[in-house]
């Protein structure tokens, strides 16, 4: 879903969740699913190469495997420089998606930033939340604000902040596996596939691992329990 139109307009959604196809963003997902909200996945295209592709194809068939809308921004302004700034890019749209589409009544913005993430990302989501603020009540002076109209501005949800990565993989692994085959992260894909050198593949693979070893152990403590118990019952 690329065009903005009658569609997207007439959608029944309360939330908003920015997307890059990880396993972070599959779990704000499963996280709003779980929580009876009906969200549309949104994912930036800052730009053509194979890895944004990529990256959006996952968000889509994250999105898809729930039955909830997503939404691909393409970004038309040149960059000369990629990384400048995707979060940059989300910050804005997110204040033209809420106040331009009032119907929606959004509740929660939702993100899949975890404990390994940078705190500059809350800095910047506060400096966005003012500016909402100051166009949602028509006061510029965020003083004179009276707290009563702030009760329906929509909530930044960080649901996985004190998480890592590889606890958030354990958690997705155990609870909807599927969802695995529908991750991507490589920043520097082969013939579209993952690298596995990239830093993001290693970072993947490194939470992968982790994660799996502490599962084994959790399985490993079930089981134990479960022979203590039988034992005790006999």
């Amino acid at each position: 879903m690329k065009s903005t139109g009658k569609i997207l307009e007439n959608l029944d959604i309360d939330s908003i969740i920015f997307s890059g196809g990880g396993i972070e963003s599959a779990a704000a997902v499963v996280w709003a699913k779980e929580k009876g909200l009906n969200p549309i996945v949104v994912s930036i295209s800052i730009n053509d190469n194979d890895s944004v592709k990529q990256m959006t194809l996952a968000s889509k068939r994250q999105a898809e495997y729930f039955g909830f809308p997503h939404f691909e921004y393409v970004n038309t302004v040149p960059m000369a420089k990629q990384s400048a700034n995707v979060t940059d890019t989300g910050l804005d749209l997110t204040v033209r998606l809420i106040l331009g589409n009032p119907q929606w009544g959004i509740k929660y913005i939702i993100t899949g930033t975890n404990s390994e993430d940078s705190l500059q990302q809350r800095v910047q989501v506060r400096q966005l939340q003012r500016v909402l603020l100051a166009r949602w009540t028509g006061q510029y002076e965020l003083s004179g604000v009276k707290i009563r109209r702030m009760k329906n501005l929509p909530i930044w949800a960080f649901p996985l902040e004190f998480l890592t990565k590889a606890e958030i993989f354990g958690m997705v692994a155990s609870s909807y596996p599927k969802l695995l085959n529908m991750i991507w992260t490589c920043h520097s894909p082969v013939e579209n596939k993952p690298c596995l050198v990239c830093s993001k593949c290693v970072e993947y693979r490194a939470a992968k691992e982790t994660a799996k070893r502490a599962m084994k152990r959790v399985q490993e403590g079930e089981s134990y329990g479960a022979a203590v118990q039988s034992k005790t019952v006999e």
